[in-house]
């Protein structure tokens, strides 16, 4: 069974509900927009600096797997009928004209030729009344706080970002450590504190151990009063 007029009130409806699922993947892309540019704001102002670049790449991102999922899922005709069924008094006329089948008959019944009839009478009414319906997309408010969202995202992302106390105390201590451990003898040749110890203790046992040191040299008289008492003792000598 063949009605144009029903194919006709059926592919209007396939594009209606189309359109329906690219406004609900569009609705759900700006507020995933709107929670990107607030988790992007809040981590460049308290925990690390953000580039505006990757946030724009992942809000694209975000558009355009909504807008390709809405685009690739098929509707099919059974959805089309049940939706005329239900909203433009099809009276499940639609869906039992799907479940008929379409190939050619030599004789109709009776009851496929009064669902013909309906059909072509009801194809007109069905028609204008889904022109006269208003969806309502609810695209508005989602979109314009995605844009504002996006406008401040672009702003706050150029103030200097305020590092984590976490991370700056750690950035503090690690700064002071370097200091400290440049000052620690050995530092510069490689050694720990230990070996600089016994390496300035070395050089005073090696002369203590040397043969002929001057601890064994006699030593001489180094004042005037020594060495004229010396001449006196050799004088009473001779």
């Amino acid at each position: 069974m063949n009605s144009p007029a029903a194919d006709s009130v059926l592919g209007a409806v396939r594009r209606q509900l189309r359109l329906v699922a690219l406004a609900d993947a569009a609705r759900f892309a700006a507020w995933t927009t709107v929670a990107v540019a607030l988790v992007a704001v809040l981590l460049h102002l308290f925990v690390r600096p953000v580039r505006f670049t990757p946030v724009a790449m992942a809000v694209t991102a975000c558009w355009a797997a909504a807008l390709i999922q809405a685009v690739a899922t098929r509707i099919t005709g059974a959805e089309c009928a049940a939706w005329a069924d239900r909203h433009l008094g099809g009276r499940s006329a639609f869906a039992t004209y799907l479940e008929i089948p379409r190939a050619p008959e030599r004789r109709d019944s009776p009851a496929k030729r009064r669902l013909a009839e309906w059909l072509e009478q009801a194809a007109p009414h069905s028609l204008a009344r889904l022109a006269s319906m208003r969806h309502d997309a609810g695209l508005l408010k989602p979109v314009a706080v995605a844009l504002v969202a996006g406008v401040l995202a672009l702003v706050l992302l150029q103030v200097p970002a305020h590092r984590s106390p976490l991370l700056s105390s750690a950035s503090r201590a690690e700064t002071a450590a370097r200091p400290a451990a440049a000052m620690q003898p050995g530092a510069v040749d490689g050694s720990t504190p230990g070996q600089a110890s016994s390496a300035r203790q070395r050089p005073g046992s090696q002369r203590d151990k040397t043969p002929g040191a001057e601890g064994s040299k006699p030593t001489a008289p180094t004042s005037a009063k020594q060495r004229a008492s010396a001449e006196r003792v050799e004088t009473a000598g001779e």
